[in-house]
């Protein structure tokens, strides 16, 4: 039965310790923590290269991806990743399983399985977001979980690349699976895959390949682990695992105590629902006291319908995502480090809407963190210098696409057949996800070219990667090299890139659909109440003869929109 929002929530915080964890904490020995909690790291990072070097889409190849290791109960104890917001998500799942799954006897959780979902309503995101999920067992107990996580840029709804601002309810947005046992007995089930195909026509290969690499990532961080206990055995590892949560909630709870008491406000706004002009809010009121911290989104507007909807603990994990980058930056990526934190999430807003609801521009919603944030804790954290320069520079990025160009059509290529007879996808444009400017500091100004706010980890995709897998020819890929601004400091430029289509005959192109940009009005604010970035226009040329004029040695080619717009 699908979890309750409740129950959900419940799912993101730290379970009480098991009697094996505890009398595994007893055996560890002086120097054990210091010495196998990075022992760990490094298991993780093996995976995580394992999972990129597997995998065949621009997210996994850039890096906006998760390997993260989890108690018996679930809990998420460390990962190595370039997105922190699958932390709090993967965990999810796996406790929902262990609740309903571990001893139920037609099902169970057993050595060699290996589970698989995207249901938001489990603890997800979004659609476009697929789990693989593996218990760890030594000597036929279980020990721990593996989990590895990516976007997916199609999940075959009602128009192509997943993220459909348009779509209604969740009935519009395409392949939604409840934990299912994707492998048994170390072999995955070929039908399931075929499944997948079959609800993923779209990008079918795109959707086996990344599978398998999450099911490869998962595998190999089981082995690691089965190896490690093998060393110190089963009953050393779950206390070792919890003494993690246990020293992270200590450190989050001690830098927490430095910062100042009191209530912090913000507010963002939208200005579209969908691909329709209209105007709403989030609103977040903090309350700080000693080592606690409540987010508080009373007053956030309501549901609507349209995509632009998530649920209470897509907010928790952007929170998260906050926190790790800035508050938390080096401390464990850990249930426990999250603990100190609550949200108070009033129901039916579009930030708790109802379980049918449209949610597959979930991120947009909650990236809105990244601009209510760094206010806020700017606040907290301004008086202690030491932590002045942890204080956060927003993220203004300019995201949210409507409904007639989906989440796909990164690089203005949508959905079609490419230069292999292969139906792809678009790849989301990766190299300007990923390479957005930070915003101005309290110090100096942003950043360039520094990050994509879901994802501070990952790199800008290689533009002769996406040219094998689309039928598209960069024109340029490159900085920007200057951004306007009237305040002291200035944030930070971006990517951008010019592509055309290529290698593939006319008649086979896809059309072309232009996006509906839904931030007309900007949200955000600077630290010190500086102007949010401009709004960039993507540009779309039909029968341009750009490739004739290549032919012919022309020494004008446009090398930026700039050139395009003269």
């Amino acid at each position: 039965m699908r979890p309750t929002k409740d129950e959900v929530m419940a799912f993101t915080k730290p379970s009480p310790p098991t009697e094996e964890e505890l009398a595994g904490l007893d055996k560890l020995q002086p120097g054990d923590y210091e010495i196998y909690s990075e022992r760990i790291n490094m298991i993780l990072a093996e995976c995580k290269d394992v999972f990129q070097r597997v995998g065949n889409s621009d997210w996994v190849m850039s890096g906006d991806l998760i390997v993260g290791l989890h108690t018996a109960q679930g809990d998420m104890v460390s990962a190595c990743l370039g997105t922190y917001i699958h932390s709090v998500t993967a965990q999810n799942p796996i406790k929902w399983i262990m609740q309903n799954y571990y001893t139920n006897p037609r099902i169970g959780v057993h050595e060699g399985d290996i589970f698989y979902c995207n249901d938001a309503t489990y603890g997800g995101f979004h659609n476009c977001d697929q789990l693989a999920l593996m218990p760890i067992f030594h000597k036929g107990v279980l020990i721990a979980w593996a989990s590895t996580g990516t976007h997916m840029d199609e999940t075959g709804g009602i128009v192509p690349g997943g993220m459909i601002g348009d779509a209604r309810t969740r009935y519009e947005e395409g392949m939604s699976l409840t934990p299912i046992k994707l492998a048994e007995n170390f072999k995955i089930k070929e039908e399931l895959l075929d499944m997948m195909v079959n609800m993923i026509g779209r990008a079918g290969r795109h959707q086996v390949l990344d599978t398998r690499a999450r099911c490869t990532g998962v595998d190999r961080l089981r082995m690691r682990m089965q190896q490690l206990a093998d060393q110190k055995g089963g009953d050393f590892i779950q206390g070792l695992l919890r003494k993690i949560m246990i020293v992270a909630e200590e450190g989050a709870r001690n830098r927490i105590r430095r910062w100042n008491d009191g209530i912090y406000r913000n507010v963002v706004f939208m200005s579209g629902i969908g691909s329709r002009s209209s105007i709403w809010r989030i609103i977040c009121t903090a309350y700080k006291e000693d080592d606690h911290i409540l987010l508080d989104y009373t007053g956030t507007s309501p549901e609507n319908d349209s995509a632009y909807n998530c649920f209470p603990w897509t907010m928790a994990a952007y929170a998260a995502l906050f926190m790790y980058s800035h508050g938390f930056w080096d401390l464990p990526v850990c249930s426990g480090t999250m603990a100190p934190i609550d949200y108070l999430v009033p129901d039916g807003t579009v930030i708790s809407p109802a379980w049918n609801a449209a949610i597959s521009m979930a991120p947009p919603v909650g990236e809105l963190n990244t601009q209510l944030l760094p206010k806020i804790f700017a606040g907290m954290m301004f008086s202690d210098p030491q932590e002045r320069a942890n204080i956060a520079a927003p993220q203004n990025q300019i995201l949210g696409i409507g409904g007639r160009w989906g989440g796909g059509g990164g690089m203005g290529f949508s959905t079609g057949v490419n230069q292999w007879g292969i139906p792809v996808i678009g790849g989301g444009g990766g190299w300007t996800r990923n390479t957005g400017g930070q915003g101005a500091r309290v110090d100096s100004d942003g950043m360039d070219s520094s990050i994509f706010r879901s994802a501070v980890h990952a790199q800008g995709s290689d533009g002769e990667e996406a040219e094998i897998a689309q039928p598209t020819l960069h024109l340029w890929q490159k900085h920007h090299k200057d951004t306007g601004g009237s305040g002291k400091y200035r944030g930070g430029v971006s990517g951008y890139i010019g592509t055309v289509f290529y290698g593939v005959p006319s008649r086979n192109r896809p059309p072309t659909s232009g996006g509906t940009m839904v931030k007309r009005m900007l949200v955000g604010n600077g630290l010190f109440g500086g102007y949010p970035p401009n709004a960039p226009s993507g540009i779309a040329v039909e029968n341009s003869n750009i490739l004739e004029l290549m032919a012919k040695g022309e020494k004008n080619i446009p090398t930026s929109p700039e050139e395009v717009f003269k």
